[in-house]
């Protein structure tokens, strides 16, 4: 079967190792932290950073001993949302300082196509939460 010229998924993909995170925050909107002056001008490095230790503390408390990734991998962020809590347009769903986490802690080698299959889903769930799933491609 043939790849997705949009997103570059292809089902027929081996998958050699699956690694699951479930975060306890919510990825928020872009618009946050675009701006870069002012108050706002170190809340990227700032969220990123949450991002960083939430991940880190995720694969330590689940003994996740993924190796450092040296091949495609592709990572299927979904975020839940609950309560009074909204979806977001597709196109401001912050994902990068995610991204740029994952990238820092090992779990994928870089963010461009070449290293990364990245997809990215919101649902409306019962808690406020993210869910990473990586999958390593043979």
């Amino acid at each position: 079967m043939i790849a997705c010229p949009k997103c570059g998924f292809s089902p027929d993909a081996e998958v050699t190792a699956r690694w699951a995170f479930r975060l306890d925050k919510r990825i928020e909107s872009a618009n946050l932290y675009t701006v870069n002056k002012g108050n706002s001008r170190w809340r990227y490095s700032k969220v990123r950073d949450e991002w960083q230790w939430l991940v880190k503390k995720a694969r330590i408390e689940s003994r996740l001993t993924t190796a450092r990734a040296n091949a495609l991998r592709r990572v299927t962020i979904t975020r839940h949302y609950a309560g009074r809590c909204q979806a977001i347009d597709r196109d401001n769903l912050g994902v990068k300082p995610l991204v740029d986490a994952l990238v820092r802690e090992g779990v994928i080698h870089d963010d461009a196509p070449a290293w990364l299959e990245l997809h990215v889903m919101q649902e409306r769930w019962d808690s406020n939460e993210t869910c990473i799933v990586v999958e390593e491609l043979a």
